[in-house]
């Protein structure tokens, strides 16, 4: 179970590049595809890139060695909106990242990694992580403890009969909506949208299901659920369009 937030206002056409096309890295790939995001997945293995292509036709695909030179400026991670690597060693992904993040100094980074402990060697690059095992568990446990709730998620974010996306929408300098509670916003009234979650600066976490005498503040962001036309209606508002 996974969620991925929609795009981010600028960049809907450049392209989330995923290294590693095994089990892992094709569910990542299937999900940002439903998502409707472009992707480009790297492999050196012909016939794992295989099974994406067959599932999915219009995938772009390369078979490269992703530690070999030049592989990644080949892939556009240079211009890429964001980059995940999927493979199995923790050595593999910390490279790969570090190479990444020279290439492209702004580009959001996950990888895959097997235990928690490992996830401040990647952190101090600006990534995030992934334990799939840890995934999985929480899953497991969910199903038995709250499946209603387990079922809801699923319906939520892994339907793709359903139109609702989450994002995390940046309040720029300059916003007109900058200093205005939630409640003077109008942010959910006016574009249909629900709030999710508020941060209030540049850093720090999100404050969910904030009250309506949350303040928004320039530098912070909106976590919104709503279908892609009421996400580009609240973007605008925060932009003041």
């Amino acid at each position: 179970m996974s969620a991925v937030a929609a795009p981010r206002g600028g960049d809907e056409g450049a392209r989330v590049v995923v290294v590693g096309a095994g089990a892992v890295g094709r569910a990542a790939v299937a999900e940002l595809r439903r998502l409707g995001a472009p992707v480009t997945a790297v492999d050196r293995d012909p016939a794992r890139l295989g099974l994406l292509a067959t599932d999915d036709p219009g995938l772009e695909t390369l078979i490269a060695d992703a530690f070999a030179r030049d592989a990644l400026v080949t892939a556009g991670v240079a211009e890429a909106r964001g980059f995940i690597s999927a493979l199995q060693p923790l050595r593999d992904n910390l490279f790969l990242c570090t190479m990444a993040r020279r290439l492209n100094p702004t580009v959001p980074l996950v990888a895959r990694i097997g235990n928690a402990a490992d996830a401040p060697r990647f952190r101090q690059l600006g990534a995030a992580v992934v334990n799939p095992a840890e995934l999985g568990g929480g899953e497991l446990a969910t199903r038995m403890v709250l499946p209603a709730m387990a079922d809801f998620v699923e319906a939520l974010i892994a339907s793709g009969d359903r139109k609702e996306q989450i994002a995390r929408l940046d309040i720029p300098e300059g916003s007109p909506l900058a200093g205005k509670t939630l409640g003077e916003a109008c942010l959910q009234q006016c574009s249909g949208s629900v709030v999710l979650g508020l941060r209030r600066g540049g850093r720090g976490a999100f404050e969910y299901h904030p009250s309506p005498r949350a303040r928004l503040r320039a530098g912070g962001a909106v976590m919104a659920l709503g279908e892609p036309h009421q996400l580009d209606r609240l973007r605008t508002m925060l932009r003041g369009g």
